[in-house]
């Protein structure tokens, strides 16, 4: 296998045996036709990556180019507590928010790869900000709404007036964070753009 022998090449060029890691690098398709939308990925899951460490997330792995994606991706790991408080529900929306917050600070402007899907990162950023609405009284009032029912929230101008401006609140924490690691997210994307695959421990040693 063609992955195979190029992992072998990339352990004998750092002069050690091959690693898992080495395999993972070499499997991962590099489909970008330009190496201008490769780096506005690498921006977007660096911006990713570095949010969820500042807030509190362990970074598993970073990918550029993975099969099934819209440009990369970032795994990421929570605390497995009982009970969580806003600021962790807070921080996880800035995470997701945080990828598009990186193309526009870092290139000047922003592509689709925030949003399009119901899987996308706006997507899981509004459900986030229903779910502190609606389940969990974080939102204007306490009132408690089951599951099935907590998307009918947008449905009311109102709540979705307010809903959205929260929303764009923690959009500009995001940018403001994003500025203040603008360095090591770039230095982060530079790593992933060379290699397409980075471990959490290489991620933080970026940092």
């Amino acid at each position: 296998m063609d992955w195979v022998r190029q992992a072998r090449r990339t352990a004998r060029a750092a002069g050690r045996p091959m690693i898992l890691e080495d395999l993972e690098s070499a499997a991962i398709p590099n489909f970008f036709r330009d190496t201008a939308s490769a780096r506005r990925a690498a921006i977007h899951e660096a911006g990713h990556a570095v949010a969820g460490i500042v807030t509190g997330a362990r970074v598993e792995s970073v990918s550029l180019g993975s099969a099934g994606t819209a440009g990369g991706r970032t795994r990421l790991r929570y605390d497995d507590v009982h009970f969580q408080l806003r600021d962790d529900l807070v921080g996880r929306i800035l995470t997701l928010l945080a990828g598009r917050a990186a193309e526009q600070v870092v290139i000047g402007s922003v592509s689709t790869g925030a949003g399009g899907s119901d899987e996308s990162d706006l997507a899981h950023a509004t459900r986030e900000m229903e779910s502190m609405w609606a389940r969990f009284g974080f939102g204007a009032d306490l009132l408690y709404q089951p599951a099935v029912r907590a998307t009918g929230l947008l449905e009311d101008p109102v709540v979705r007036r307010e809903i959205a401006d929260e929303l764009s609140a923690h959009y500009r924490r995001a940018l403001e964070l994003v500025a203040e690691h603008r360095d090591a997210i770039e230095r982060i994307a530079d790593a992933l753009i060379a290699r397409r695959f980075l471990t959490g421990d290489e991620v933080s040693r970026l940092m």
